[in-house]
């Protein structure tokens, strides 16, 4: 996302009872088999730290944390260039509750939970909730796997009712398939078989309108592809 108004996260310093709002937009824009997605973004983010104690999780315990609660509302426009859609408008809101302590004078996140609802007009109401703690961080990188967009094609795209999905140099027949919704919500999980091309025959008649992303997985390998169903 481009943002040409800036999303604040951060004000500091930040004490109990600091609070501050502020409003972004962006811009994100993709193409897909020449049909360009433009996606507007517009909203407002809330915070204020509202209260402070003691956090234990795993990694150790942790006093003088300050908690701050941040609330997010967003609307996403939808618009696909060229295809007679209507846009889709996608509702995000969320908060979230931050527990914060400094470490060698930098705020480390020690304990975090957030609450979330998207409204859209594709896909319906979904719910989620997730958190997670401060680790001990990272020490080191084992290995990473460039994503080369050359080593997989998807045609026809735009597609209707069938796309073929080449994995040029996958090893072997089987993999993992993924499909994602623009929200990046999971909409199919399987395992599928190439054929002795290395091509996969995706039926998408039953999927909605619009760009969806599908992720393939053979061991430590991924590929990433783009499509739009109208």
């Amino acid at each position: 996302m481009n943002y040409t108004n800036p999303e604040t996260n951060w004000v500091f310093p930040l004490t109990y009872n600091t609070t501050y709002t502020d409003a972004f937009s962006g811009l994100q824009s993709s193409n897909s088999g020449g049909i360009t997605v433009n996606t507007y973004r517009n909203g407002n983010i809330t915070t204020v730290g509202d209260g402070w104690g003691t956090v234990i999780n795993p990694s150790g315990t942790y006093t003088n944390c300050l908690r701050l609660k941040s609330t997010q509302v967003i609307v996403d426009s939808t618009v696909y260039v060229g295809i007679p859609f209507p846009p889709e408008l996608t509702y995000y809101n969320a908060t979230s509750y931050s527990y914060m302590s400094l470490t060698n004078g930098k705020m480390v996140n020690r304990f975090a939970i957030t609450y979330d609802t998207t409204d859209s007009d594709l896909g319906g109401t979904t719910y989620g909730k997730s958190c997670g703690y401060e680790n001990a961080g990272i020490t080191g990188l084992i290995s990473f796997d460039d994503v080369n967009s050359k080593e997989i094609t998807v045609s026809p795209n735009p597609a209707r009712d069938f796309c073929y999905v080449e994995l040029k140099d996958a090893s072997g027949a089987e993999l993992e398939m993924t499909l994602s919704d623009l929200r990046g919500r999971m909409i199919l999980k399987e395992t599928i078989v190439l054929d002795d091309k290395n091509k996969y025959q995706l039926d998408v008649q039953e999927l909605k309108q619009g760009l969806h992303f599908a992720t393939f997985r053979q061991g430590n390998r991924e590929w990433f592809a783009k499509f739009i169903k109208y």
